[in-house]
């Protein structure tokens, strides 16, 4: 009875185990159908992910292709405006030496149709005349034709170097400087230019003209002397006014030779191209290949010598100088920080400054110094009053040497200064915050008191 109860029992549990097993190989079998799923909807996004990839390479080259090509325009159209501007520019040259040398050598020409000779004119005068007339003529003539024919040349050939084949080259040129860019490559830069083309063919003609042309001037103001000695040598007041038109025309060639001096060397001086600029130039080549212009150098340290200065006259009185940092950053927040020994950001104590060199001394400790307490211990009248006497002298002087380096900063960087011209904005010096970084520093570097209360300050 215990045994067939015990195989009854044993075949139940037997079939459970049975049953529970193909349960849960079905379940298994489910899992693994789901998992199969999802492993393929997951390659599906991995895929959808790998393209979405791809093709925002394949748009980044596309936008950086893009953006070198418009880079490439702005430097051709930079290039274009500057061929313009150079033709116009010697254009005008020319048109205003052709108009003054057939004004001057038609004035020569009518005083010589017009003018007439007694027989007892002396042959010296006469023949003298005759020949400055003649050289007149013929060099303001040969200049005007000159620079008449120049004229139409540059204003027929000029726009051969912005043609549309020029244009194609050098943008592909850029295109190529962009995608094979090693480091030493420099820049493209266009290939014919207008500046290169006047340098090679026309510098020389253009200044046998204007020499022509400077020559015929005191020619025909020598003419017009000898005229007034014909004119005027059997006058009854003895050669007076023909003296007087010598003296007049002496003193207008001498007025002429200061002019052309002062300008005519600059008129006919030669101008480097734009290739053998940027061939000469030294190139940074941090950001290249996408930054294709030209950089300033950085400005030369002007600075160090007033800074010395200064420093040597508060070194005298015992007080803190300036930092001895030379300095070689460009005019900003490093000067500021150099100047004053402050961060970067910290407005420079100007008020502080002023109150306490008009005498009212009425400002507390902690406006002075940054790292001042904001709520100082009181402290006692006296000791108070002996605390702040000297750094209010003291700040007297130092405000005076500020001055000075104001003054030596005005005199050697002023708006006068040709070198300031060809700077960017961003290189010009600020008066105005120098002199905040400066005054900023003074006050930094006063000793502070480290206990006056409000009261014992104002009473001071």
């Amino acid at each position: 009875m215990s045994e067939t109860l015990f195989e009854s029992a044993q075949a139940i549990l037997t079939g459970f185990d049975t049953a529970l097993s193909r349960q849960w190989r079905e379940e298994d079998r489910k899992w693994r159908r789901e998992d199969l799923e999802w492993r393929k909807v997951e390659q599906g996004q991995i895929g959808l992910e790998t393209d979405f990839m791809t093709d925002g390479r394949k748009w980044r080259a596309q936008d950086m292709e893009q953006r070198v090509l418009d880079n490439a325009r702005f430097v051709w159209s930079r290039a274009v405006e500057k061929n313009r501007r150079e033709v116009e520019e010697r254009a005008e040259q020319l048109k205003g030496i052709s108009n003054l040398a057939a004004l001057i050598g038609g004035f020569a020409l009518i005083a010589f149709l017009e003018f007439g000779v007694d027989d007892d004119t002396p042959v010296g005068l006469v023949v003298g005349f005759g020949l400055t007339t003649a050289l007149t003529v013929g060099l303001m003539v040969n200049a005007m034709v000159t620079t008449s024919l120049m004229h139409a040349s540059i204003l027929k050939t000029g726009k051969n170097f912005v043609s549309e084949e020029d244009e194609a080259e050098f943008i592909f040129r850029c295109r190529q400087f962009a995608r094979d860019y090693r480091i030493g490559d420099r820049p493209p830069a266009p290939a014919r230019t207008f500046d290169a083309h006047w340098s090679q063919r026309a510098e020389g003609e253009w200044r046998r003209a204007f020499f022509m042309f400077s020559a015929g001037i005191p020619l025909f103001l020598l003419n017009l002397a000898l005229a007034g000695w014909i004119k005027f040598s059997h006058h009854r007041d003895n050669n007076l006014t023909a003296i007087l038109i010598s003296v007049v025309m002496v003193v207008s060639c001498i007025t002429l030779l200061l002019s052309h001096r002062q300008w005519g060397r600059h008129l006919v001086a030669r101008r480097d191209d734009l290739v053998q600029v940027a061939a000469r130039a030294p190139i940074d080549p941090a950001s290249l290949p996408f930054d294709w212009h030209l950089k300033p150098q950085p400005p030369a340290p002007r600075f160090q010598r007033v800074v010395a200065v200064s420093r040597s006259l508060n070194s005298g009185d015992g007080s803190q100088s300036l930092p001895a940092t030379p300095f070689t950053s460009s005019l900003g927040e490093a000067a500021t920080m150099q100047l004053t020994g402050r961060p970067v950001g910290q407005t420079p104590l100007t008020s502080t400054s002023r109150a306490l060199a008009a005498g009212n001394g009425r400002s507390v400790a902690r406006s002075l110094s940054p790292s001042a307490p904001a709520h100082p211990a009181p402290t006692a009248p006296a000791a108070a009053k002996s605390t702040w006497s000297r750094p209010v002298r003291q700040l007297g002087r130092s405000l005076s040497s500020a001055e000075l380096i104001l003054g030596e900063f005005r005199k050697r960087i002023g708006p006068s200064d040709p070198r300031m011209g060809g700077r960017p904005p961003s290189r010009q010096l600020s008066l105005s915050r120098m002199a905040q970084a400066m005054v900023g520093g003074i006050g930094a570097g006063l000793p502070m008191a480290k206990g006056p209360s409000k009261e014992a300050a104002g009473r001071v």
